[in-house]
């Protein structure tokens, strides 16, 4: 919320911004830094996990810190418009393939709850 605030209150003092648009930005980025945050701690909760493991963590734990660091650094403004990358595309990516990860232990699931 503060993210949305100060991007606001960034919109009104711009005299190169249309009016109302910082806000709108200021949501989108609050909503990365919501991201970064939720996939660096799934990603943390992955490490000792014998099917997705240390690679998915640690690949996880980078994406979602230099999604933050990248983020924060252009605010107000999205990365992508401030010559960074924009790494939403690679973290959703990083989610395809830890559900494909989690479809492909489907039988190990079972396994592991039949043996309960």
């Amino acid at each position: 919320m503060l993210l949305v605030q100060l991007a606001f209150d960034f919109g009104r003092r711009s005299t190169h911004r249309p009016a109302g648009r910082g806000g709108l930005v200021g949501s989108g980025c609050s909503l990365d830094v919501y991201i970064a945050l939720g996939t660096a701690f799934f990603a943390w909760a992955m490490w000792s996990h014998p099917r997705l493991g240390r690679g998915f963590a640690i690949s996880g734990i980078l994406l979602a810190v230099l999604l933050l660091a990248f983020n924060l650094f252009s605010f107000p403004e999205p990365p992508g418009e401030n010559n960074l990358i924009d790494l939403g595309p690679f973290v959703g990516l990083w989610y395809l393939a830890v559900t494909i990860q989690m479809w492909r232990s489907l039988s190990w699931v079972r396994q592991a709850l039949a043996a309960f």
